[in-house]
């Protein structure tokens, strides 16, 4: 806000180069603050998914050098400060950057499975595969909506989205029930993934009433779907319960436990 004051106190002066470094400095902080909001909220996203194939930006490290940069032109080009003096406000800024925000961590590992997790996915690569790849739909699904004109069609999208998003939490909670949402996983979802980027395109270029229609019916046929799946998913986890129940009491039994 300072540097702010000071452009504008610069302009009614009349003093280009005053007003030329510190709207540049200005502009340098205000780009490092979006770029470290843009961070935070991808951190945020990310620790909802333990699989995710979105690539991860280095939005807080880039931010934090942008930061010292600025920092130091201020106090170089603005205050008068000498090169050296100006040095140290720039890894003094740094620092303190990394103090409050932090940086980007590492690439994002994905979590270790034990070889008996998936039964029917065959390999460990191929299980955490699956997953990423139903995770890049998913965020395609979410783009697509937010693209659409169409009200109804954008929330009818981004509801069918949500759901899939819970379908893939259930089955990180329980690798099992891979095996039951595969057929779901490799052919609905890229299915719908495609007609809706299809459907999108049309919109754009060649509107029709009666493919409108079409996009309605499949829309809520996809989304009954979608919530007879998760149904399905959460039903098996019930009767599992049950088992380990009766498991459990039966072995107390056993033991002579009442």
């Amino acid at each position: 806000m300072p540097l702010l004051v000071k452009a504008i106190f610069s302009l009614w002066s009349g003093d280009a180069a005053l007003l030329g470094a510190t709207s540049i400095g200005f502009l340098l902080m205000i780009v490092a603050g979006l770029l470290t909001r843009r961070g935070i909220h991808q951190e945020l996203d990310l620790s909802e998914r333990r699989f995710s194939g979105r690539r991860r930006w280095p939005y807080r490290t880039l931010a934090g050098a942008i930061l010292a940069l600025a920092t130091g032109f201020t106090a170089f080009a603005t205050v008068g400060q000498s090169a050296f003096v100006a040095l140290a406000y720039a890894i003094g800024a740094a620092a303190g950057y990394c103090m409050l925000y932090g940086l980007d961590p590492g690439v994002r590992r994905l979590a270790r499975l034990n070889p008996g997790d998936y039964p029917a996915a065959g390999h460990n690569d191929e299980a955490r595969g699956v997953l990423a790849a139903a995770y890049e739909r998913v965020d395609s699904l979410e783009q697509t909506a937010a693209a659409l004109a169409h009200r109804e069609f954008r929330d009818r999208l981004t509801r069918i989205a949500s759901i899939v998003h819970k379908i893939l939490l259930t089955i990180e909670e329980d690798p099992a029930d891979l095996r039951r949402a595969r057929k779901f996983l490799n052919v609905y979802l890229p299915g719908t993934q495609q007609v809706a980027a299809q459907y999108l395109r049309t919109e754009q270029h060649a509107p029709s009433l009666d493919r409108e229609q079409n996009f309605r019916t499949l829309l809520v046929d996809i989304e009954n779907t979608c919530h007879e799946q998760q149904e399905r998913l959460l039903q098996h986890d019930v009767l599992d319960l049950d088992v380990q129940i009766e498991v459990l009491a039966a072995r107390l039994r056993h033991e002579g436990v009442t």
